[in-house]
């Protein structure tokens, strides 16, 4: 009995997810827990059903929800190579990781938890994920290991337009990267005038008369019809911008500089093609009216 127990001990320390260290390796054993196929003769069973997060990508400061399936992970461990992880249910945080990598441990794993991307990523491609636990606390361990990829930046490159005549509506062609390729993205177009930026205000509220748009197209190309109000007259240096962010008015910034052309100007159209575009039918019955009062 004596000697049964004491192989049996061993099993049951290297199983339980508090002792998952932050290199992945066991508190009982220096085996790589990530690749091995028994822990102390307990198989590892891999699935990926033991948590799912709410994205697939990240951004700066990205928040995703991770579900936790209780019926595999009762008991549990957690690390992420970089970011925070936060509403762990009776976690434990590890001490050994080196920064960025961050992991907790739980004897009551709840059903979810969050983790924050770090507020600069630039040179954080991605982000792996490693998940150990079992429903008991021994036995053998339920194992999954996933990368989440930063989000592509989307980008409006350039456009062939350097002028724009007034009142006369121009399709204007945009070479763009990652933009578009989903149905809640956007991209919004506004020309300021040559004495202001593109990141000076907030919104488009700053553009020159009729100096707006929106995109449409897919991946590496789009376009819009953009119509320069007759008042402009004849401008050079105006600037080019955009901005891909969900709601343009959110915040001074959200528009950056077109890279090229940077600038854009402007030549005078017809004044009577103008009064066509501005007021359109309205013209056409005001003019009909003043015909009918002169013949009466």
């Amino acid at each position: 009995m004596k000697a049964t127990l004491a192989l049996l001990l061993p099993a049951l320390v290297a199983a339980y997810p508090g002792y998952v260290k932050c290199d992945l390796t066991g508190g009982q054993t220096a085996s790589d827990l990530t690749v091995a196929t028994t822990i102390m003769g307990g198989a590892v069973v891999d699935s990926a059903a033991i948590a799912a997060p709410s994205g697939t990508t990240y951004s700066a400061n990205t928040v995703l929800t991770w579900t936790w399936d209780q019926g595999m992970l009762t008991q549990g461990f957690v690390k992420a190579s970089a970011g925070t992880i936060t509403g762990l249910s009776g976690s434990t945080a590890r001490t050994d990781c080196t920064a960025p990598a961050v992991a907790q441990y739980t004897n009551t794993a709840g059903t979810t938890f969050t983790w924050t991307a770090p507020a600069d990523v630039s040179n954080l491609a991605t982000v792996t994920f490693n998940f150990f636990g079992n429903t008991l606390g021994y036995g053998a361990l339920n194992r999954y290991s996933t990368t989440l990829n930063r989000a592509s930046t989307a980008t409006v490159a350039s456009t062939a337009v350097g002028t724009l005549v007034t009142n006369a509506a121009t399709t204007a062609a945009f070479v763009t990267t990652n933009l578009l390729t989903t149905a809640t993205d956007v991209a919004s177009i506004k020309i300021v005038a040559s004495t202001t930026t593109c990141g000076a205000a907030a919104g488009n509220g700053d553009a020159i008369a009729g100096g707006t748009c929106t995109l449409a197209g897919s991946g590496t190309s789009a376009t819009c019809s953009i119509t320069i109000a007759f008042s402009v007259g004849a401008t050079t240096g105006n600037h080019w911008c955009y901005s891909t962010a969900a709601t343009v008015s959110s915040s001074a910034g959200a528009f950056v500089t077109l890279s090229t052309p940077s600038t854009v100007d402007t030549t005078a159209g017809s004044s009577s093609s103008a009064i066509a575009s501005t007021v359109g039918g309205i013209a056409v019955a005001t003019v009909g009216l003043v015909l009918a009062s002169l013949l009466a």
